[in-house]
């Protein structure tokens, strides 16, 4: 089973998301004419129209919307754990730059649809789940640390 990345976000339209995430992550839509899916050698992602459903309704109730956008970002098989880690640093790095300059977006990230690790509401502040930055859980290498070190810090509601 391979990891993923999901980011849920509201009020950016997937055009102008697919934009962001294509410049700061150096990937190329897949198909010309389509903004999703975007890849580069290492990395697929796709962006994903979603509207309040029985599958989806846990979603719009935390991002407190009916439409948003899913982004899945995945690793490719082969890449090594080093290009994994700084991919990885580049999407939640462009994920707290995106989410700062929107302040009409809500929004939450999680590692495999199991543990959020950061969330927004509307109108709110960044806030980052203590165990992104923690060096004996998430962050092996500082890196979300330094990252994050101008945000609050506290425990997310998690998955059931």
């Amino acid at each position: 089973m391979s990891i993923s990345y999901n980011l849920y976000i509201s009020a950016i339209p997937l055009e102008d998301l697919s934009e962001h995430l294509a410049s700061k992550l150096n990937l190329s839509p897949v198909h010309a004419e389509s903004p999703a899916p975007l890849k580069n050698d290492e990395w697929w992602c796709n962006l994903v129209h979603q509207s309040r459903n029985p599958h989806t309704e846990s979603d719009s109730v935390r991002l407190e919307v009916d439409r948003y956008v899913a982004v899945v970002f995945e690793p490719g098989k082969f890449i090594g754990w080093e290009h994994h880690f700084r991919g990885l640093s580049l999407i939640l790095d462009a994920t707290r730059i995106l989410l700062d300059q929107n302040p009409q977006s809500s929004a939450f990230f999680d590692f495999n649809y199991e543990t959020v690790v950061l969330e927004k509401k509307k109108y709110q502040s960044l806030i980052v789940d203590p165990r992104l930055v923690d060096s004996n859980d998430l962050d092996k290498d500082g890196v979300f640390a330094k990252m994050f070190s101008a945000y609050v810090k506290v425990p997310l509601a998690q998955p059931e």
